[in-house]
């Protein structure tokens, strides 16, 4: 095998460039609205990403700004601009330098200026297929919108293939399920001593179960909690 790395191209300024942010950033925030049962954390999260115009825009009308949004109008009309708006050149140049068999786009956050989103625009514009994975379990609740549909998307199991439906509008024909490939490595691992050992070693009670807590980042959790997220791991 031959893995070869390099910088991606980035799409050039310009009016485009600025349609296509206000754009997605509104599909994102749009999908948060149309998520009915879900906590306004995320749709008030990423409201505050909006350009400074637009986030005071729709900070003063907001119930306004949210109706209208969430209209199947609205959404055609955004779906259209995206369409209508040219793949980006230096993306396109930079794939067919490297003259690939398919575009693969790593979509983990995929924010409104990612260059991963032009790589998919771009790939689409080409004729070449392109494939994205779902690399984590909160990928498609928590994060960005998918903005163009890929040839394919490979999904963990049933509840991502449908969250890739309800939430991104793609096509189960586009969908295959395949596991959460990341973590096979882990199903390798073996145990470097016992329970009990491990529990004589710090001070456990064996025949007792244990919590384990996994906290985040100050920056990463949610400040309306003391204690901010948290996984815990009950033995």
């Amino acid at each position: 095998e031959h893995t070869e790395f390099c910088w991606s191209a980035l799409r050039s300024g310009g009016i485009y460039k600025k349609i296509l942010f206000a754009v997605r950033e509104l599909r994102t925030y749009r999908r948060y609205l149309l998520s009915n049962g879900r906590d306004d954390y995320f749709t008030k999260r990423w409201l505050s990403f909006f350009p400074r115009k637009m986030r005071m825009f729709a900070r003063m009308v907001p119930v306004l700004f949210g109706a209208v949004l969430q209209t199947s109008c609205a959404g055609a009309l955004l779906r259209l601009i995206e369409r209508l708006t040219p793949a980006d050149r230096n993306t396109m140049r930079h794939i067919v330098e490297c003259n690939p068999d398919v575009v693969l786009v790593a979509y983990r956050n995929l924010p409104s200026s990612s260059p991963d989103l032009e790589y998919l625009k771009a790939a689409k514009h080409i004729g070449i297929p392109s494939i994205i994975p779902v690399l984590g379990w909160d990928t498609l609740t928590t994060k960005g919108f998918i903005q163009m549909v890929p040839d394919m998307v490979l999904a963990w199991n049933e509840e991502q293939a449908t969250e890739l439906y309800r939430y991104h509008g793609i096509p189960l024909s586009h969908i295959r399920i395949v596991g959460a490939y990341q973590f096979d490595e882990w199903f390798d691992f073996s145990c470097s001593q016992s329970r009990e050992s491990f529990c004589v070693t710090h001070g456990l009670d064996a025949g007792k179960p244990f919590v384990l807590y996994l906290g985040l980042s100050a920056r990463e959790a949610d400040k309306r909690l003391p204690g901010g997220y948290a996984s815990i791991v009950a033995d």
